[in-house]
């Protein structure tokens, strides 16, 4: 029984065993995209003849399939064999591999060989470049770039879409492995930051790239805003400056801001946005706001309504009446006494400027009064106050005579009212005066012109009497008395010369002025 088994051992270790080896003669790469085809080369080594077949089996992550299978009839020694192109599909995305089979007629496995593990990809990888980062509207960008699959390899004849902002895209086709796009920037495009997406899609691959280009803003309107147009004084103003750009978008800036009163003189300035409270008594009409930036500058205007306002309140005796507005207060305002009896008073108030009433000259006799206030404006309670009677100016000067005489007057009292008075009628009397003197001395003058003619008759006639004798209807008695006191008179004259300015007899003149009668006082007595 040994023996036997011995011989059949031996006898099987005599019998030839089938055994083929497999080699690859191309290389399998790492990383396909779909539509790629993978392609290789078998050879098989045998060392005796073989009936059997040939097989290739994929196998993916969600896919397998033998894809490929021929009859063997190998002889002793080398063959080789051309396997047909995969073309890779989505089915297949993911990490594969690829078993090579030799296998007899009952499809017991001979021979396998494993090629190397690869993925499945639809990856594309878009580089674009701008011939710059920033621009300004209206200018030309030009895009250039190329695309490339998942291992690296530059592709041709495919469309790239490029996509600006979202808007239509434009087609820029690969041509000699790159592509080249150039457009024009709208004029009106918005500043800031923009983008370009460009995409690439082919045989169910997809590549897809974004790149950022700057518009720089271009300053184009200027404007002062306003919570409104028509302020009352002591109201607050607000202006902000607001920039806009090319887009009609607002934009930063640093602009320098005027205000300018009805007179044209600077109230305020700031830069971009200001904030100021106007005066109490600020001048009514139009204001007038500046704007300048580095290359725009522009001017409008806001309003400040006339305000008549006045206020008043009670200090001890006197009431006190101020404009709070800005244009003079003029009004018939009438103040009630106890509500019974008052009076009236005509005023004219300059904007910031206060006037007083002596009630105390305006009441018959010493009390508390509860005081009112009646302007064109509403009726206002002043409180109660006590009030002692004064005797008014008017009542001091003339003693018995009633009434009394009330001014408005501001805090300084009457003393300049009464001041101005008696320099207009000091005044008036030196005009009177001058006046006086200047009749009196052209009527002297011309007597004395008169007198001098006269002398001059009365000595040619003394000289040669005969020559200028007239016949009068007198007898010669008469004419020897009148040439004896004509003579008495001119010798008087002579002897006595009449001072200038005196009244006198004038006898050297050739005639008789009489003297005023000193008794009777004219208007202007006083300076004789």
């Amino acid at each position: 029984m040994n023996m036997l088994k011995k011989i059949v051992i031996l006898l099987l270790l005599l019998i030839p065993i089938a055994n083929a080896e497999i080699q690859i003669s191309k290389n399998i790469y790492t990383t396909y995209n779909y539509g790629d085809k993978l392609s290789y080369d078998v050879s098989i080594t045998e060392n005796e003849n073989l009936q059997g077949f040939l097989s290739s089996t994929l196998i993916c992550e969600r896919y397998s399939t033998d894809y490929y299978t021929i009859p063997l009839s190998l002889k002793q020694g080398r063959q080789d064999f051309s396997i047909p192109d995969l073309t890779l599909t989505e089915t297949m995305s993911g990490n594969c591999r690829i078993n090579v089979n030799v296998q007899d007629l009952e499809r017991d496995m001979i021979e396998q060989k494993s090629l190397p593990e690869f993925s499945v990809k639809n990856d594309l990888t878009i580089d674009a470049f701008l011939n710059r980062q920033t621009f300004k509207p209206g200018e030309t960008v030009i895009l250039s770039g190329d695309v490339k699959n998942s291992r690296g390899d530059l592709l041709d004849s495919i469309p790239v879409l490029v996509t600006i902002d979202n808007s239509e895209g434009k087609t820029a086709n690969i041509n000699e492995k790159k592509f080249t796009l150039s457009f024009d920037l709208d004029k009106g495009i918005k500043s800031f930051e923009h983008k370009i997406t460009l995409e690439v899609r082919d045989n169910g691959n997809i590549g897809e790239k974004t790149i950022n280009f700057y518009i720089t803003p271009i300053p184009i309107k200027l404007q002062n805003s306003y919570e409104k147009t028509e302020f009352l004084p002591g109201e607050k103003v607000e202006i902000e400056t607001l920039l806009y750009d090319q887009a009609d978008d607002k934009i930063d800036n640093n602009a320098i801001i005027k205000v300018y009163n009805p007179k044209n003189k600077l109230l305020t300035e700031g830069a971009r946005k200001i904030i100021f409270n106007l005066e109490p008594d600020a001048m009514p009409g139009t204001y007038k706001v500046k704007t300048k930036d580095e290359k725009l500058n522009i001017e409008s205007s806001f309003k400040v309504k006339e305000l008549e306002k006045i206020d008043s309140e009670i200090q001890g005796k006197v009431l006190v009446l101020k404009n709070t507005g800005n244009v003079p207060y003029k009004d018939n305002i009438r103040v009630l006494l106890n509500g019974d009896t008052g009076f009236s008073k005509s005023v004219n108030i300059k904007p910031n400027e206060a006037k007083t009433i002596n009630l105390a000259r305006e009441i018959l006799k010493s009390g508390d009064y509860f005081i009112k206030l009646i302007t064109k404006q509403d009726t206002r309670s002043l409180g109660e106050s006590t009030l002692t009677y004064e005797k008014s100016f008017g009542e001091k000067i003339t003693g018995p005579i009633t009434g009394s005489v009330v001014s408005v007057r501001d805090s300084y009292g009457y003393a300049p009212f009464y001041l101005v008075l008696i320099a207009t009628i000091m005044a008036v009397i030196l005009i009177a005066y001058q006046k006086n003197k200047k009749t009196t001395f052209l009527k002297n003058e011309t007597d004395r012109k008169e007198g001098e003619r006269y002398k001059q008759i009365v000595m040619a006639r003394r000289e040669n009497p005969q020559a200028h004798k007239r016949k009068f209807d007198i007898d010669d008695n008469e004419v020897s008395d009148f040439r004896r006191r004509i003579l008495k008179d001119i010798k008087s004259t002579e002897n006595n010369p009449v001072k200038s300015n005196q009244y006198s007899s004038r006898e050297d003149y050739g005639y008789r002025a009489v003297k005023p009668n000193e008794n009777k006082k004219n208007l202007f007595g006083m300076f004789d």
